[in-house]
Order: structure tokens, then C-alpha cells, then sequence
């Protein structure tokens, strides 16, 4: 076991006995073995246990352990507990991604305040496994199908060649000590049910099985490094750069027989999501004019080109459309005109990028903002009132353009949805004699 951990850090160049490393230890099985060989090998450790206050004294009790442990091999020892409940409440997410957030947040500032070159992280064969049926069945692509990497920056993973059994072979001969997680053995976690249910059973059918799908992990990666190469070579084709905006050539999407893709690899950089790049995709083909935003960018699409720029300040949740105001840009550009018809008679132009409104009828400050469930309006042309989310779906509009459609309303109520239909309460009669125009730009 010793051999083959040194051949695996010297195959993959991760440091040297001259480094500083810090090892992450939770006092479990893999944890313990990978602090076990590093200091058989006579490498300079720092260990850093979490916290994560999840089994109350339980967890108390593997901090109490690992720091015993570190006292054991004379290695500097780091904790720190977090409230992950309230984080993972906080933020909207599972109980797992939160700890995961707060434990390599905080690894990150250990190798600041440490001048650390790297931390190890006690990740098995197993864990690629597991990794990877997990992923599959989020259908997250085939990055997510590429396992677990050996090294990601100043994450290391020295254990990475090891099978789960052979670890436990290695502890018990070598009498190494460590703490069990209860929660470990619980299936309502997503990745115990992998561990404990799917992949003995995937293991009746292939006994080799944790080899071979650390073997195709191994095989997609280099599918994956290739097909980079490939997305970088198009991008420098097809994207251009002036100042803080990027151009997207629209031709170059639409003649591709993979336009789709190459479109979702593209914006990724700038942050928007697969459900996004789907809408986007979809509105190559219709009139021009829509705007996307992403978290840190926003994407107008022109003509010729999808128009890319950055954010400069965070997009508000609702903007003013006060009587003076004549134009805005964010969250999306819209262009307003006030006119007098006195005697003249007005034709609408007939685009649902344009809204002409009577201007008697509303109340300023109008309102600009995403539309919310159970928003209702009166669409042009009808009677009674409609649940905008069933006008969406009339008008066959996907999830990701439902995701970004903004409403512009007056005393609370819809007079807009913006580049789609005016509510007819406030549309133009022949009593009419001022009006607002807005304009989609």
C-alpha cells in the first residue's frame, strides 16, 4: 500500500517531503489511513477536521479524536465548527452541499494562513464510482462523467488509486484507529443508496466493476480534454471582444449541425444555465430583440450576433418607469415615448416587441419586474382575466423563457407582458388622446 501511494503522488507530481500539506481528516476510515501513509512517508502535515455540528456530541467526539490523532504523529492540528442547518436553510440548499460549500471555503483560507502548497482530500476508487452514477442520474453531462481528478488546483486526492476494500485491508493490519459515521449508513442520503444498493448490485453483474468505471472515468476525461480543445478552437473563430461586450457570430451557430451544443458550451463562461442556452438556441430562429440575463452577464440577441456584457452593477428585482423616465437598460433595455394625438388617429404598430398604451389609464410610477405565480392580466382582445402562467403555456413559451419574462404593471395590476401582449384594459380607443409607447430594444 505504502508503494503504490508513493508511486500514485510521483506519477501525478503532487509534492514533494519539502511541501507543506494540509490533510483534511474527519476521523473516518479514509480520512485516517491517508494521515496513517503521509506520515510513514514522512511528509509535513497540518490537520484540518470540520465541524459540521450535525451529531451533536457524535460530532464533538470525532473532533476530540482526530485532534488525539494529530497529537499522535506531532502534526499542528485546525478545527473549525460551522452551523450548517443554518447555512443550508440560508442559502436554499441540501444539508450535503452546504457542508461542502463551508468545508473548501474554508480549506481555501487554511492555505492562505498556513502558505500551504496544497490540502489532500481522502477521496477512494469508490468515491469516482459513486461520483459518477450520482451525476449520471442528474444528467449532468459528460463532465460529470469524467470522475473525480487527481489534482484540481491545490486539491489533491493521493487515495484516489485505492479501493475502499484495500483501505480497510491496510487499517486493520496496520491496527489504525478511526471513528464511524453513524449517517454514513443511512440510505435517505442519495449517495449512501449508490454506495449500499445500486453498486452491489451493479458488482453481481461485473465484480470488477469499481475498476472499470474508474477506467472509463479515466477514458472520458481524455474525451473531455479533447473536446475542449475543440470548443476553444471554435470560440476563437466565432467570438470577438470589443471592450466589455462580446459578439457572437449567429450564422456560425445556425450552419452547425451542433450549433446547439457549441452554444451551450460557449455561454457557460458567462454563467448561463442549460435551460437558458435552450431558450437562446430557440430564439436564433424568431425576431430579434430578446434579452437574457445570467448572474453576471447579460445577452441581447441582435441580428447578426448575440451580444454579450458584463454586469457592472447587480441587476434589481424591480425598476421604476417613472412619467420623465425615457429609457432603461437593465434588467431589460427598454426605450419610452410619450405622445399627444389630439384630432390625429393612431394605428398601433403591430409587434409584440412594442406596447402602445393609453396613457389616462395608468398610474405612475409604473413598475418593471419579473412576473411571479399567480399574476393575473386581461390579454388584448378578451373579456375576462387569464392566469398568466396558462397564457404562457397557449402561447407554447418554454420553461426558460417563462424563467425570464418581465411584466410592467400600474397600481399592482399588469398592463404588459413585456414582448408578448398588452392587457386590454389599457389598450388604445377612439377616446383616447395621449399615449405611451415602449419599445423592446
Amino acid at each position: 500500500m505504502i508503494t503504490a501511494f508513493k508511486k500514485h503522488i510521483e506519477s501525478n507530481a503532487l509534492y514533494t517531503t519539502k511541501h507543506k500539506i494540509i490533510v483534511a481528516v474527519s476521523g473516518g476510515i479514509d480520512s485516517s489511513v491517508l494521515l496513517h501513509l503521509l506520515h510513514a512517508c514522512k511528509y509535513k502535515c497540518i490537520v484540518a477536521h470540520c465541524n459540521f455540528g450535525l451529531r451533536g456530541k457524535e460530532s464533538d467526539a470525532d473532533e476530540l479524536f482526530v485532534k488525539k490523532l494529530a497529537n499522535k504523529y506531532s502534526f499542528p492540528f485546525r478545527s473549525i465548527r460551522f452551523e450548517t442547518s443554518n447555512y443550508a436553510i440560508e442559502h436554499g440548499i441540501s444539508i450535503q452541499m452546504a457542508a461542502r460549500d463551508l468545508r473548501y471555503n474554508w480549506f481555501n483560507e487554511l492555505l492562505e494562513i498556513e502558505e500551504s502548497e496544497a490540502i489532500a482530500i481522502a477521496h477512494n476508487k469508490n468515491d469516482v464510482a459513486e461520483t459518477m452514477l450520482l451525476n449520471l442520474s442528474r444528467g449532468t453531462g459528460i463532465r460529470g462523467l469524467s470522475g473525480i481528478q487527481v489534482q484540481l488546483g491545490r486539491i489533491t486526492r493521493p487515495l484516489l488509486f485505492a479501493k475502499r476494500d484495500k483501505i480497510e485491508t491496510y487499517a486493520n493490519a496496520n491496527k489504525i484507529k478511526f471513528r464511524e459515521d453513524s449517517s454514513n449508513k443511512q440510505t435517505k442520503y442519495k449517495r449512501n443508496r449508490i454506495r449500499h444498493i445500486v453498486i452491489p448490485e451493479l458488482e453481481k453483474l461485473n465484480p470488477s466493476f469499481i475498476d472499470s468505471i474508474s477506467l472509463s472515468a479515466t477514458n472520458i476525461k481524455a474525451s473531455v480534454d479533447f473536446y475542449s480543445d475543440c470548443i476553444l478552437k471554435i470560440k476563437n473563430e466565432i467570438i470577438t471582444t470589443k471592450k466589455d461586450q462580446f459578439f457572437i457570430n449567429i450564422a456560425a451557430i445556425k450552419n452547425n449541425k451542433h450549433g446547439h451544443i457549441i452554444l451551450y458550451e460557449l455561454l457557460r463562461e458567462y454563467d448561463f444555465n442549460g435551460i437558458q442556452c435552450d431558450a437562446i438556441y430557440q430564439s436564433l430562429t424568431k425576431q430579434a430583440g430578446n434579452l437574457f440575463s445570467s448572474l453576471h452577464y447579460t445577452l441581447n440577441v441582435d441580428r447578426e450576433q448575440l451580444i454579450i456584457s458584463k454586469q457592472k452593477d447587480k441587476i434589481p428585482s424591480t425598476v421604476l418607469i417613472k412619467k420623465s423616465t425615457k429609457e432603461i437598460s437593465v434588467p431589460i433595455a427598454l426605450k419610452i415615448e410619450k405622445k399627444t394625438l389630439g384630432k390625429k388617429k393612431y394605428d398601433p404598430i403591430q409587434s409584440s416587441k412594442i406596447a402602445s398604451l393609453d396613457v389616462k389609464l395608468l398610474q405612475f410610477p409604473l413598475t418593471l419586474r419579473l412576473w411571479e405565480t399567480g399574476d393575473r392580466f386581461r390579454p388584448l382582445g378578451m373579456r375576462s382575466s387569464k392566469k398568466l402562467s396558462d397564457f404562457y403555456t397557449d402561447i407554447k413559451l418554454s420553461r426558460a423563457e417563462k424563467e425570464c419574462t418581465y411584466v410592467i404593471t400600474s397600481n399592482n395590476e399588469i398592463v404588459w407582458v413585456v414582448g408578448h401582449r398588452i392587457d386590454d384594459r389599457y389598450k388604445i380607443t377612439t377616446e383616447t388622446n395621449a399615449i405611451v409607447v415602449i419599445n423592446v430594444m
